[in-house]
């Protein structure tokens, strides 16, 4: 564990904590902690208090009063690190999270206070739906009758599922960390306060495997077929990508 004296500034995170948090969304606040810090300071990681998550890091430059003057001023608009400021905000919204910047004498300097949004009254709509979601399996538990299954998305995101049929969860846990797969679900899907749905309660009814095909041979059997036109196309995937809206001509 680190001592007060082997560290100048600390970002403490309040409503997570490190047994729900990410490796990766770890790493972003990390990198943006740095940083909100700046090149100059020469930063260097000092450790993450036990029990929650409470980021240190050392000053390296010698001159610790211009970085603690820099966050100071982080939440100027025109401030150097206004920027680092803004992203590190961005995590904390996403995250239902709420944090501060602390010296090596628990004096605050930064309070990042969460958005209140203007649809922050809204009710939370919730409704019963069928899906089919596809996804790389990167973790699966279970200790009763049934398995949670951790399945991430192709935009990133990781949702649970959850399987009642125990040779189901075994066919899921052979495909651990492997090609795509497809679930079929039913269950109930939220409208959050943003406008967007995400997966409430989803439970697996039966999965099959995903074509691994890439895209460039999907597109040639298609040019294989007569009279349809893609074998006329220079270049398939930037027409489909067009058609999809996919390009950057149609932002």
């Amino acid at each position: 564990m680190s001592t007060r004296k082997e560290w100048d500034f600390a970002l403490h995170i309040k409503g997570v904590s490190l047994d729900n948090l990410d490796l990766a969304r770890l790493g972003d606040y990390m990198k943006e902690f740095a940083s909100l810090l700046g090149q100059g300071s020469n930063p260097k990681f000092a450790g993450i208090v036990k029990g929650s998550v409470i980021m240190r890091a050392k000053d390296r430059s010698a001159h610790p009063v211009i970085t603690k003057n820099r966050l100071q001023q982080a939440a100027n608009d025109e401030a150097p690190a206004h920027p680092a400021f803004t992203r590190l905000s961005s995590l904390l919204d996403q995250d239902g999270a709420r944090g501060k910047i602390l010296d090596r004498e628990k004096n605050v300097i930064i309070s990042f206070a969460p958005k209140t949004a203007a649809n922050d009254n809204e009710p939370e709509i919730i409704v019963p739906d069928t899906a089919e979601l596809d996804g790389v399996v990167v973790g699966i538990v279970g200790a009763d009758d049934t398995a949670h299954v951790k399945l991430q998305l192709h935009g990133g995101s990781i949702i649970s599922i959850t399987v009642r049929d125990m040779p189901l969860a075994r066919e899921l846990a052979k495909r651990f960390r492997l090609e795509s797969v497809r679930i079929y679900t039913h269950g109930t899907w939220k409208r959050t306060r943003n406008g967007t749905w995400e997966p409430h309660a989803v439970y697996a009814d039966r999965i099959e495997d995903t074509d691994q095909k890439s895209a460039q041979d999907v597109f040639a059997e298609l040019a294989a077929v007569p009279g349809n036109g893609w074998a006329n196309t220079d270049d398939a995937d930037a027409l489909w990508r067009k058609i999809r809206g996919l390009d950057d001509s149609s932002s």
